[in-house]
C-alpha cells in the first residue's frame, strides 16, 4: 500500500501565471513530493517534470471531458505508449495532484486518492523542472524534498 504524505493545503494568495516553472531543488531524489492546487477551467491541462535538454520525464494530462487521466514520458523528444487511468476531475472544479517519486515509479494521487503508479521510462533524477499549463486556475505548487 503507497502512503502518501498529505500535508494541509494551505490558501496562497500568490498569483501565478501560466504556463508555469519551477526549478526542483534540492534535486529530486526518492521520496520527493510535488504537490499541484487549482481549478480545472476548461477540458485539458498538464503537469510535466521536464530537465534542460527537452526530455518530458513525466507528463501528466488531465483530460476533463474524456474523464480520462494520461500519463506519458518524452525521453529525448519521442514520446511513449500512453496510459490511462480514470479521471474524476470536473471543469470549474477544484483539485490537487500529488507526485511521489518512488524507486520503480511516480506514484500519482488525485484529490488525495491514488490513482496510477508510473514506471520511470527514464531515471528520475534527470527532471529538474515541474512545469505546468493549460486550462486551470493553478493556485499552488510546492515541492516537498525526498529523503537524502
Amino acid at each position: 500500500m503507497t502512503t502518501f504524505f498529505v500535508f494541509p493545503q494551505h490558501s496562497s494568495s500568490q498569483r501565478y501565471t501560466l504556463p508555469y516553472q519551477t526549478h526542483i531543488s534540492p534535486s529530486i531524489t526518492y521520496g520527493t513530493q510535488v504537490h499541484v492546487y487549482g481549478t480545472s477551467t476548461g477540458d485539458r491541462f498538464e503537469v510535466n517534470l521536464t530537465n534542460a535538454r527537452g526530455d518530458i520525464v513525466l507528463h501528466i494530462n488531465p483530460r476533463v471531458s474524456d474523464r480520462q487521466l494520461v500519463l506519458n514520458a518524452a525521453p529525448g523528444g519521442g514520446w511513449g505508449n500512453e496510459e490511462r487511468k480514470s479521471l474524476n476531475i470536473s471543469s470549474g472544479q477544484s483539485f490537487n495532484i500529488i507526485i511521489m517519486v518512488t524507486e520503480q515509479a511516480f506514484k500519482i494521487a488525485v484529490n488525495n486518492q491514488h490513482v496510477a503508479d508510473f514506471n520511470h521510462r527514464m531515471p528520475f533524477t534527470a527532471a529538474d523542472t515541474v512545469s505546468i499549463k493549460g486550462d486551470l486556475n493553478l493556485a499552488d505548487v510546492q515541492i516537498y524534498p525526498g529523503f537524502s
